[in-house]
Parts: structure tokens; sequence; C-alpha cells
């Protein structure tokens, strides 16, 4: 009997075990969703943003919207990549907080939550504000959580700037205070295929011009001086990329940078019409770039009668003076910080295009041995 009665008692604890582990496992799930935003107010103001500061170490960057354009401080106001700000007051609107984690300052190296003007810091401080200059959010971002559980709930290590409790919360935010992250670097592509003529006349009166008939030549160097001869093929054929996937570092408007007299002015045209000036110079270490586009009907080339001005999706591609517009509009009141190779190619010079003849590259007369 009394065997019984344990074996009855030994079941009762284990169901009520069982029950209490099921009942734990259905309640967890619900403590996750009740997260606490970390700015809850923030996602009813999401269209308020009109500023978003980024302090690094060495580096701030300030965003600001005037009449509903984006613009970059630092860059005199040049256009900023909307989808980039809008996925980042987003992220910060979405930060929910999972766990409280050091108040020393001596680990907050570890989460990378230090103030970033400490000295090798790797945060940034973001800061949100609405027109009136009224702080909506405010956050030092750190490293991200790297663990397993992190692969499918993402989560970062952040601070408020005027708390000492770091947070572990849920989400995903790239900050940067590089001014390149935030613009279209690529600010046109017109591809080698287009390009007919290009021509560059530098300060002192030296020039350089290539010239082809058709898009299946080769440029070809046509100012070349007695007893010279031209590069290879590949050495005269690199100079038709100088605007193929333009990508600058960095923007100025044009009344902001002082132009030096010493510089060079490349002409490139193309065989659909565009001209293209670029106006290089070096101001201290940077490599500036200016340019303007015209087109010109009378050296356009007629198109194919079968041919189709419908892009892969059915979509009317936009005519070349319709381009020119586009690119007239882009570029006009900027000047470009550009990279080292593109500079070299605007502004190339005669000598490193040529070398000297020899012997071996002479043409025998008729009738001279060897023939």
């Amino acid at each position: 009997m009394k065997t019984n009665q344990l074996k009855i008692l030994l079941l009762i604890t284990i169901t009520t075990v069982i029950v209490a582990v099921i009942s734990s496992h259905y309640r967890s799930p619900t403590s996750n969703i009740q997260k606490e935003l970390l700015f809850p107010e923030l996602n009813t103001r999401i269209n308020d943003v009109s500023e978003i500061s980024i302090q690094a170490n060495e580096a701030t960057l300030n965003l600001i919207r005037t009449a509903d354009k984006w613009g970059i401080k630092e860059a005199d106001g040049y256009p900023a990549l909307f989808n980039n700000i809008r996925q980042t007051v987003i992220a910060v609107s979405t930060l929910r907080i999972v766990a409280q984690k050091t108040s020393n300052p001596d680990l907050y190296a570890r989460l990378g939550v230090e103030a970033p003007e400490t000295k090798r810091a790797l945060s940034h401080l973001l800061t949100l504000k609405d027109s009136s200059g009224q702080t909506l959010a405010s956050l030092i971002v750190g490293k991200a959580r790297h663990s397993k559980s992190a692969i499918d709930n993402p989560g970062i290590y952040v601070r408020l700037p005027d708390q000492e409790q770091a947070l572990l919360v849920e989400g995903m935010l790239g900050i940067s205070a590089n001014i390149s992250d935030w613009f279209r670097r690529q600010v046109f592509d017109i591809k080698s295929d287009r390009v007919r003529e290009i021509s560059i006349q530098h300060h002192d009166g030296t020039s350089v011009l290539l010239k082809r008939e058709n898009d299946i030549d080769e440029l070809m160097l046509t100012n070349i001086p007695e007893g010279k001869k031209a590069q290879s093929g590949v050495i005269l054929s690199s100079m038709g990329i100088m605007l193929e996937s333009l990508l600058v570092d960095n923007v100025r408007a044009t009344d902001k940078v002082e132009y030096p007299e010493v510089q060079s002015t490349a002409t490139l045209k193309t065989f659909d019409g565009i001209i293209a000036t670029i106006h290089s110079a070096k101001v201290g270490e940077h490599r500036y770039a200016r340019f303007s586009f015209a087109y010109d009907a009378s050296i356009a080339e007629p198109l194919d009668v079968d041919s189709s001005n419908a892009d892969d999706s059915g979509v009317d591609k936009p005519s070349v003076a319709q381009e020119v517009d586009y690119l007239t509009e882009v570029t006009s009141g900027w000047v470009y910080e550009i990279p080292e190779f593109k500079f070299k190619l605007f502004t190339k010079r005669l000598s490193s295009l040529i070398r000297d003849s020899d012997e071996n590259d002479k043409i025998p007369e008729l009738g001279s041995p060897g023939q």
C-alpha cells in the first residue's frame, strides 16, 4: 500500500514539474515581445527628424534637411542619400532594450560605448533633432553583439550619453562619419566605347589629341612629334575610360574652392554628341575636377534604322540631349575630389603617351636588303 502511495506521489510531483516547465516555456516569448523601446516616442516623430549628427573620434558629420531635401553640411549641402537616412532613423526608432550591461567606465571600451572623443575610440555619438533643435534621440553606438543568438536576433551595445549604464539592444544600426558613405559616389558612367575624341590642354601650352573613326577602332594619338612613336594600343585605349564609372571621394561647392591657375582642361566627345569638359587641378593634397556638359547634334551619328531606344525592361531610355541635361543638373556648381588614377587620366601629358623610335621601327625602303 505504501509503495502505491509513493508511486502516486512521485507521479504527481513529476506532472507538476512538467506543467511548470511548459507554462514557463509559453510565458517566456511574451516577455521578449514586450521588450521596451529605447526611444518610445521616436516612432511617432520620425517625419520630424530634420538633423542627424554623427560624431566619431576624429570626424563629425552633419546631415541637414532643408525644404524636404537632405544635404551634407561638411560637403556644402551636397545631396545626401535619402534611403541611408531613412534606414538610420527607422533603425533607431525600433531599437529594443534586451539587457543592462556594465556601468563601469573602465569596461566601456570592451563594448565600444566609450565617449567618441576618448583616445582611439571606435564608438559613434548619434543624435537626431527636429527643425527647432530639440533632441529626439541621442545614443553612443558601440560594437555589434557576436554570439549564436545574434544570427537570428542581431544586437548592438549602446549607451545613452547622459547615463553610465551600458545596454544591449535588439536591432541593427550601421553608422559612419565618412562623408563618402552618405552620397552617391558614382556621379556618372560614360562608357569607353562611346568615346570618339579626347583632347587635353595644359597650362604650359602642351597638348594631347586622340581620335578614332568608329567604336571598333582603337583610339589613335594624332599629334606625335617627329622621331617619336605612340605607346602601345593598350595604353592609348585606357584613356577612353576617363569618364567610365566615375567614383568621387568628396564634394565641395564651386565657390568654396579656390582653383589655381595651374590646371589642365580635358575635352571628351562621344559618337552620339556629348561634349564633356573637365577642368582638373591639385589644391594642396586634394585632386579636384569640375565638369560641364553640352550636346552637339551635328557630331552625333544617326541611329541604325532597326535600333530601339528601349532598355531591357521595355522602358524608353532618355535621349542623349536629356542625358546631357541630367549630367549638367547633377554636376553644375560642384567640384569633385577624384581618385589619383582618374586625375592622372584627366591630366595625361604627351610625353607619357610616346616613346623614341628605333631602327626596328623604321619601314625599309623598296629594293633594300630584306625586301
